[in-house]
């Protein structure tokens, strides 16, 4: 069935952009961002299935608009039930990797592999010192790519070695019993759950900040660049046509940068 409101964008823009505002004050509040698209179709198709019964009542679309946003309530409470719903999003390939790898690992452990002189040659002292460093260069990829948001495989062609390939690598060369690499993957697990919520909590603390917010387009160049957005230089992402000097506004965030659209 077409939308309610699809044919009516030129003569009824303003409120249209009024559902739009509406939809935009609950979604920024779903703490779940990956489970906005599909409770902001829910929410449009409950709002269009009013707006058309108050509509083939005889109200105007102006009319049906205003009652339905009315019946459908405050922002705040509609977000409040989505969240009790949704958890906050975790990505559990990273931690299904290190888990299968790490049992793999202590299986080739018990029929006595060594895999510090195996793949590098390394005696057991050099490869437990090159397995440390190595997990601290993992722990700083892992939150590179949670800044980012990356998916699991991010390289070229897709493939990449990320922060769990890391350290399994560095499981695998330190030689550990079976006891203490499970240890070290527990602890691992531990530090990549904490660094997960606490991004996800800064981010959708950062992005309720600035919601809303309009600014100017200092540098643009492709769809990356910098707005001044409430007098302060924020590095942006747009997915239009814009150049220096459009006027913008924040409608989301997309890892460490504001997503802006033009006002037109």
């Amino acid at each position: 069935m077409e939308s309610i409101y699809e044919g009516s964008q030129s003569s009824n823009r303003r409120e249209i952009e009024r559902i739009n505002t509406y939809l935009a004050q609950i979604l920024v509040l779903v703490n779940n961002r990956y489970r906005r698209k599909e409770i902001r179709k829910e929410l449009q198709d409950n709002l269009e299935d009013e707006m058309q019964e108050l509509i083939s009542e005889g109200y105007s679309f102006s009319k049906a608009v205003s009652y339905a946003l009315k019946d459908m309530g405050q922002p705040e409470e509609i977000a409040q039930g989505y969240n009790s719903v949704y958890a906050p999003y975790f990505d559990w390939a990273k931690m299904l990797t290190l888990w299968i790898g790490t049992i793999l690992i202590t299986i080739f452990l018990n029929l006595g592999v060594n895999f510090g002189q195996l793949m590098f040659f390394f005696d057991t002292e050099v490869s437990r010192i090159v397995g440390i460093l190595l997990m601290i260069v993992a722990g700083v990829t892992f939150c590179w790519e949670e800044l980012n948001e990356l998916p699991f495989l991010y390289g070229v062609g897709g493939f990449n070695v990320n922060s769990a390939i890391q350290n399994l690598i560095a499981l695998a060369i330190m030689n550990l019993s079976v006891l203490h690499t499970f240890e070290l993957c527990v602890g691992i697990s531990f530090m990549m759950i904490f660094v997960k919520k606490k991004m996800e909590k800064i981010r959708v603390q950062f992005e309720r900040k600035y919601i809303f917010s309009t600014g100017q387009i200092y540098t643009i160049k492709g769809c990356y660049g910098i707005a001044e957005i409430d007098g302060k230089k924020k590095r942006v992402v747009t997915y239009e046509n814009a150049s220096r000097g459009n006027r913008v506004v924040v409608v989301g965030i997309e890892g460490y940068r504001l997503i802006v659209k033009r006002i037109p």
